[in-house]
């Protein structure tokens, strides 16, 4: 099971009024600034909608959606394929995303400390079935016409997984 607890509320995605924007606050700038991160946009129903990593600031790396996402749905080409940002779009009309992050503490290795960052992202995504998929493929996202995994608030201290 994911401990949510220890993840953070680090930036809120919204639709513009246009219905052809997106865009990213960051709700928690010292944060954001975490780098080595994994994260996880999240809706209002606690639905893990995305799942990613970052080397360097986190807040960076979330921010880049709102330009990936805008452009592509104004006909620029950008790394978020169209189809992908309608997708976002209809997620978002539900209502925003929440960016959950977790940095990972360092763990000893004949290399040296490493942060196994890139090692939660590929459980999350295993176990969670995010409804829009990091990377090129959406082989391993949930089916079309299902539901991902629900999370839970974390109780006293405890996270859970619905």
């Amino acid at each position: 099971d994911i401990d949510w607890s220890q993840f953070s509320p680090v930036a809120t995605m919204s639709l513009g009024t246009d219905g052809r924007s997106v865009a990213v606050l960051i709700d928690d700038p010292q944060a954001a600034k975490a780098s080595e991160a994994v994260y996880a946009w999240v809706d209002r129903d606690r639905n893990v909608i995305r799942v990613g990593t970052s080397l360097k600031a986190v807040g960076r790396r979330l921010r880049q959606y709102q330009g990936h996402i805008t452009q592509s749905l104004n006909g620029k080409p950008k790394p978020t394929p169209y189809e992908e940002a309608l997708r976002w779009v209809e997620v978002l009309r539900r209502g925003d995303l929440i960016a959950m992050v977790h940095v990972p503490k360092a763990i000893d290795t004949a290399i040296g400390p490493v942060r196994p960052y890139l090692d939660m992202e590929r459980h999350m995504i295993a176990n969670l079935k995010p409804s829009l998929l990091t990377g090129a493929t959406d082989e391993k996202a949930a089916p079309k016409g299902t539901a991902c995994r629900r999370v839970s608030k974390p109780a006293s201290g405890q996270g859970e997984r619905n």
